[in-house]
Protein backbone atom coordinates (compact mmCIF):
# COMPACT_ATOMS: atom_id res chain seq x y z
CA UNK A 1 0.00 0.00 0.00
CA UNK A 2 0.83 3.24 -1.15
CA UNK A 3 0.66 6.07 1.21
CA UNK A 4 -0.24 9.59 -0.13
CA UNK A 5 1.41 12.22 2.00
CA UNK A 6 1.60 15.99 2.00
CA UNK A 7 3.25 19.16 3.33
CA UNK A 8 2.00 21.78 4.76
CA UNK A 9 4.26 24.65 6.58
CA UNK A 10 5.41 28.07 6.06
CA UNK A 11 8.99 27.36 6.89
CA UNK A 12 10.93 26.03 3.51
CA UNK A 13 13.51 24.33 5.82
CA UNK A 14 10.76 22.06 7.22
CA UNK A 15 8.81 21.23 4.23
CA UNK A 16 12.03 20.17 2.97
CA UNK A 17 13.94 18.16 6.02
CA UNK A 18 10.33 16.20 6.08
CA UNK A 19 10.44 15.52 2.23
CA UNK A 20 13.88 14.11 2.92
CA UNK A 21 12.67 12.25 5.41
CA UNK A 22 9.95 10.70 3.15
CA UNK A 23 12.03 10.17 0.24
CA UNK A 24 13.92 6.99 1.46
CA UNK A 25 10.10 5.70 1.92
CA UNK A 26 9.19 3.30 -1.47
CA UNK A 27 5.66 3.16 0.58
CA UNK A 28 5.47 6.99 0.89
CA UNK A 29 4.54 9.09 -2.08
CA UNK A 30 5.22 12.84 -1.62
CA UNK A 31 1.74 14.51 -3.35
CA UNK A 32 2.53 17.85 -2.62
CA UNK A 33 4.61 20.73 0.07
CA UNK A 34 2.29 23.58 0.64
CA UNK A 35 3.99 26.54 2.22
CA UNK A 36 0.17 28.02 3.55
CA UNK A 37 -3.53 25.38 3.81
CA UNK A 38 -5.33 27.79 1.33
CA UNK A 39 -3.08 26.48 -1.70
CA UNK A 40 -3.25 23.07 0.57
CA UNK A 41 -6.95 23.30 0.80
CA UNK A 42 -7.65 23.92 -3.27
CA UNK A 43 -5.03 20.99 -3.78
CA UNK A 44 -7.45 18.66 -1.22
CA UNK A 45 -10.69 19.31 -2.84
CA UNK A 46 -9.14 17.70 -6.00
CA UNK A 47 -6.69 15.15 -4.73
CA UNK A 48 -6.50 12.42 -1.70
CA UNK A 49 -4.41 12.43 0.28
CA UNK A 50 -3.60 9.69 3.05
CA UNK A 51 -1.61 11.59 5.75
CA UNK A 52 -1.12 15.35 6.06
CA UNK A 53 2.29 16.80 7.98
Amino acid sequence: MILNCAIVDDEPLAREILAGFMAPLPWVKLAGTFSNAFDALRYLDRHAVDVLF
